[in-house]
This record gives structure tokens, sequence and C-alpha cells, in this order.
């Protein structure tokens, strides 16, 4: 009986053979010609010349003087002196081109080096695969005890305690056999992991925690805390979207707490989400120990946490870091992806100081494996080189203008390095079970992107507030309306960054203006989208629905929240957005269930976008109060906005969307169907309003309200 590799080595031979065979006898390679010739005029064969391709160089002949020259085109050859000619017996050798029967390559004394490749491919285990059949190589895989054969891949593979026996048999076959083996580094974390499974993992008390915090934690969120703790505070929590990474992190950071101050590196917008989280989840810490640092100017205290943006901190960080924080929290940390900007140079010297380094990422790679590699280098000071991992992990490869880091390579190895020794990360998939079927998020808007110290806001907001009675309700409709305008640019913003994740999603909003801005900016990015109003008729409607549904390529869905909050069935998307918000909890409720009912096979995000200093700032709490009325008389709509999670809107190339907000409006859908519709932007006046709402009314006391 012969074994697998028994037969693969038949097979590769009888192959080789059948190539040769059919070679042409009468074709002989001009290079290999030329080759014979200076085989013969060099006796040693240390010394001679090689001829292997065709962009041939000078080569130094074996006194250090003499050259071989060769051009392109194979029309001239000369020996020694370029100017010099070719010696006859060349030129009659060239001429005759005679073809050798005897190809030396087939002896085994010439044949190329094997090279032997290993990666890891699991937690204990890594691979050995050869570039080339070698069976002496072959003979000695097989004498490794954990030794396995992967039948379809072809590769061995082997546990990792044998990994200095295979070493030590491979390394002494040079040259006829390269070992590339693992890192350095690489090797000791996995066999530091490997002598760790065998012992019982420790337990993790978690009681010094905030109880607010702890008790509200779901397991998956205590388990990557845990997973924090025993990495003693430096991990990378790359959570999917939505599963509540900046409260592992509070958790982790006041599990920590006697080695504070602590400090939250954020983008700029982000930075007031932290303060109320901290404060709505963290009740033993006072409020008045929070500190934003804003501008150039602030003083900086000695508060319990510090929050700084990431470019503020690179303008005062000799300052920052003279106060040596214990504890770093950096939010979105792929800001740090370049090893050669500010900000990551200004965060590696907090990090000098500090204990435990927590960041946090919901896209720990955008693009390419070499931007985790600054990251890594912050929990790990003793991670291999930017060159050595850019080689193994990045395809590098040298070039005349330097390395080129751009590839990827390796990836299966980086990605058990990594989960060994300093990242979790959790795709909603994984822990559905765990999760809500909803999951409400109320996203703060970028405060220098809303509009809310216009005349006419400010007009409204003081008219609402000193109105009594029905005068009230018109009052709070005019500032609904022009808290709709001043919330345009935060909201196209916050949208086209949705838009990098390609993801399918809905955006409800109520008046005509905001419908028309989120349209203009889709039209401008060039997003395929529907939109439905209460100008859309009947067969339209089905018609975009459909597109909607069956079109991969139409990402968006713009709706009105009265005109398509129900009868429609879009489970394509699992992400909805409100632009706005509206007073009845029920038709909120309603639009939600377009994407949560039958056929929705995920989770579903709700993400509400509020407006700071605008109408939100008393819808919300009543439309809480509102949920709150219903419940207690047994109308559970199991909508419950107290439990939505806090989050900012996060702004990059903010000067890009003046242009779309002035520009003017699209049709309502970019695909060919658009065609089919004509909508007309409606009047926004306040007469419009009452007539379109009134039914919204009825059933809500608003004075009674508080």
């Amino acid at each position: 009986m012969y074994s697998k590799e028994d037969i693969e080595r038949k097979r590769q031979e009888a192959l080789e053979r059948q190539r040769q065979k059919r070679l042409p006898s009468n074709s002989a390679n001009p290079t290999s010609v030329f080759q014979k010739n200076i085989d013969k005029s060099y006796p040693n064969q240390n010394a001679k010349p090689s001829l292997k391709n065709n962009n041939f160089k000078n080569c130094i002949s074996n006194d250090g003087s003499n050259k071989v020259t060769f051009n392109s085109s194979m029309k001239s050859f000369s020996y020694g002196n370029p100017q010099k000619k070719m010696p006859s017996s060349y030129k009659q050798q060239s001429i005759l081109n005679r073809f050798s029967p005897i190809n030396n390559n087939k002896f085994y004394g010439n044949q190329p080096a094997c090279e032997v490749n290993c990666s890891i491919i699991s937690s204990n285990r890594f691979a050995a695969d050869t570039s080339i059949f070698h069976q002496p190589v072959i003979e000695i895989l097989k004498t490794i005890p954990t030794r396995l054969y992967d039948a379809k891949s072809k590769v061995w593979n082997f546990h990792i305690n044998d990994y200095d026996l295979l070493h030590e048999k491979l390394v002494n076959m040079k040259p006829d056999v390269v070992f590339n083996g693992l890192p350095s580094f690489v090797l000791k974390v996995f066999k530091n992991s490997f002598q760790n499974e065998n012992k019982e993992k420790p337990i993790v008390d978690l009681s010094r925690i905030d109880a607010t915090l702890l008790n509200s934690l779901y397991q998956f969120q205590r388990e990557g805390i845990e997973y924090g703790v025993l990495q003693n505070g430096r991990c990378l929590i790359a959570d999917d979207m939505g599963l509540g990474k900046t409260r592992q992190a509070l958790g982790l950071a006041h599990y920590y707490k006697n080695d504070w101050p602590l400090i939250i590196v954020t983008p700029s917008s982000v930075r007031y989400q932290w303060s109320e989280a901290i404060i709505e989840n963290l009740s033993s810490v006072p409020a008045q120990s929070i500190q934003h640092i804003v501008s150039t100017k602030d003083y900086i205290e000695k508060s319990q946490i510090t929050i700084i943006s990431y470019d503020l901190l690179g303008k005062r960080i000799d300052e920052i870091a003279a106060r040596k924080f214990g504890v770093i929290i950096c939010d979105e940390s792929h800001y740090l992806k370049s090893p050669k900007t500010q900000r990551t140079k200004s965060v590696q010297k907090l990090a000098n100081y500090a204990q435990r380094i927590i960041l946090l990422t919901g896209t720990p790679a955008l693009s390419r494996p070499i931007e985790l590699h600054s990251q890594m280098k912050l929990l790990m000071p003793s991670f291999i080189n930017y060159y050595e991992y850019g080689a193994r992990y990045c395809a590098g490869v040298q070039t005349k203008f330097g390395w080129d880091f751009s590839g990827s390579s390796n990836l299966k190895e980086l990605e058990n390095l990594l989960k060994t020794c300093c990242m979790i990360r959790r795709l909603k998939s994984e822990v559905m079970n765990q999760l809500p079927s909803k999951i409400r998020q109320k996203i703060i808007l970028d405060k220098d992107l809303i509009k809310s110290t216009t005349k006419e806001m400010q007009a409204a907001s003081k008219t609402y507030e000193k109105e009594k009675g029905l005068n009230s309700h018109i009052a709070l409709l005019e500032y609904y309306r022009e808290t709709s305008k001043a919330k345009e640019k935060a909201v196209c913003n916050y949208i086209t960054e949705l838009l990098e994740n390609e993801e399918k999603f809905l955006v409800f909003a109520h008046h005509q203006s905001m419908m028309d801005a989120i349209s203009q900016v889709l039209t401008a990015k060039k997003i395929l989208f529907i939109r439905i109003d209460g100008k859309t008729n009947a067969e339209q409607r089905k018609y975009f629905v459909d597109t909607f549904q069956q079109n991969e390529d139409v990402l968006v869905a713009v709706l009105s929240i009265t005109a398509a909050n129900a009868g429609i069935t879009m489970t394509a998307a699992r992400l909805v957005l409100f632009a706005e918000l509206y007073w009845n909890p029920g038709i909120l409720c309603q639009a939600e269930d377009r994407v949560h009912r039958i056929g929705q096979i995920d989770n579903v995000v709700i993400r509400y976008l509020l407006a700071q200093g605008t109408a939100d700032d008393y819808l919300w709490p009543k439309i809480q109060k509102k949920i709150e009325t219903l419940n207690e008389v047994g109308l559970d709509q199991n909508f419950d906005l107290k439990k939505a999670e806090i989050s900012n809107q996060l702004v990059h190339n903010q000067q890009k969307m003046d242009n779309f907000i002035m520009s003017s409006p699209p049709n309502a859908m970019s695909t060919d169907a658009a065609q089919n519709s004509s909508l007309q932007t409606s009047s926004d006046s306040l007469k419009d309003l009452l007539d379109l709402d009134d039914a919204a009314f009825d059933d809500i006391d608003l004075d009674n309200i508080v």
C-alpha cells in the first residue's frame, strides 16, 4: 500500500515526464546555449557568470576585471572589453544553436532550494508548507510525533511544542532546504498561551465595579471586561457596532480605579458622549470630577477623569503627559493607524506612563493589516517592529520608493495572534441570542453643525417656553419645524459617514426639507436610493419597496414618518435612522417595525438622531413620559427609550456638506425607476403642518406632560 505522500510524489514525477516529452526537439533555449558557452570557458564553477533572464547585467569574472555583456535583443555578445569582438568559437556555437538532450536540472544536485514556510493556524498548532515536493523533507516531516496532513490543502501541521524539534532537523539541510520559521515574538506568545491552557482559568471578581453599570451588563459584555482584566487592563475591544464598547471600557477602567487619573481620548465630536455615559453608568463618580478640555487655553485641573480630543492632545501633549495618567481609553482607535501622525505620537507619549490602556474600535483595520501595528505597539511595547510586521503580515515588497506594505499575508496567523495576546472581537451574529430584538440608540449630533443660535430658532424657543394651552401646541410645531432646518447639516454628515459601511438602512423624517436635504446628499454621493412620502402613489410605493428589497445596490430608503410607517415590509435592512422625532410613540414604533417583522433574521438597530438646544430637548422627554403612561394602563408597546444607548456623531470632512445642502432638490429615486415618479416639495408652512398632523394630537395632552 502506498501512502498519500508516495502517491503525490509519483504523480508529480509522471507530470514532469509528460512535460519533458512535449518539449519540441528543435526548440533550444537561447539563454541555455550562451550559458553552455560560458560553462566551457569557466572550469571553475564558482566563478562563472550566470545568465538567467533576458535583462542581463554585467557579471564579474574570476579575476574581477573581465565582464560579460549581453543586450536584450540578443544581437551582440561580448567578453571582457565591450568594444572587443566576440571570439569565433562563441559565434559558431551560437549559430549552431544545438539542442542538448541532457538537462542538468533533472539531477537532484541542481534542483532549486525547497522552502519550508511556517505559520500559525490555531491557538496551539502551526503549519509547515513546502514550496515544492521534496522527498527528504517529507521524510523528516513524517518523523514529527504530532504530525497531521491535510490532503485537501496538501500542507502538514504540528503542535506548537514540536516547533523546536522540526526547526532543528530542517535547519541542518541547508542550502538545499530553506527554513522560514515563526518570529520569536509570535512563537513565545503561543507557547505561553498553550502553557496557560493547561492551567485553571482564574476567576475574575467584578464586584468592585460600580453596581449601576455591573447590573446592567449583558453576559458577553461581562466577558469582555473579564478578558481585559486577564490582559492586565491592556486590550483592544473591537466588537461589532452596537454591542456596547463604551460600557465595557468604563467597566474595565472602573475596575482599575486605584490607578486613576483616567484620560479618555476621542474624536472631537464624541467627547460629550463620554461624560453622559459616565454620569449614567458610574453613579459613584461625581459629575464635578469630569473635565472636558475643549481649547488650548483650558486649565488642566487635577480631576479624576479628563476627556480630550486627539487633535487637542497633540497640541498640549507636554502639559497633559506631565500628569502621568494611569489609565487611558482611546475611542475609535483606528485614528491611530499611522505611526507617523502627531496624534499617534502623542498617545504613545501618554502610554509611556500608563499602566492600563484600553483601545476601542469597531473597525480595527479600515483597509490594510498594516494599520493595526501602531495600535498593537501601544498595548505591547515588545511587539515585533514595523518592518518585520509589514514583511510577514502585509506581503511587504521593497520598491525603489521604499517598502510597500499595502498588501496582506499570513492573515490566519495574525488573527490568532491578536486574539491570543490583546484583542477581543464579537460580531452581532455571535451574541444575537443575548441581545434584545431591538437595540435602540440615542445619537447626539455634533453641536458645531447644528444651527441652534439663529434668530428663528431663538424666537421659536422663547415663544414655546412662555406659551400655554393651545398656543403651546402651535408654538411647539413652529419650534419643531425650525429644528428640522437646524439639524439638516448634522444629519447629512452623519448619513455621509454611515454610507462608508455600504450597509442598507432606512432613514425616517417628517419635513419635506429634511427629506430633500438627505436625498441631495445621496444623489451627490451617487448612492442608489428610494423615497416614499405623501406624494408617492400606491403603484410607485410597491415598486419602490420591491426594488429596495430585491436590489442589493439600492442602499437607502428615505421615508416619511407619517406616510411610510405602516403597510410596507423592508427586512432587507437591519438599521433604522430617525432624522427627526415625532410626538406619538405609536407612530415611531410602527415605523421601527418596517424592518422588525417576519422575515428579519438579524437584530434590528434603531438610532434616534437628536440635537441639543433644539425642540428635541422637549420632545424626547415627552415621548418617554407618554410611553410610561401607556405602560401603566397595560398598553405596553415594548418601546422603552430610557434604555437607549447614548452615542455621539462622528464627523469628518464637515466643510463638504455645505455644497450638498445648498444644491437643488434631487429626484425621489436615483435608480431608473425614479423617472416614474415626479415628487414635488410640499409647503412647510405652519398651516400645512397643522392640517397634516391634527390627528396625531388627539391622544396626547402636551400641557399635562412635563
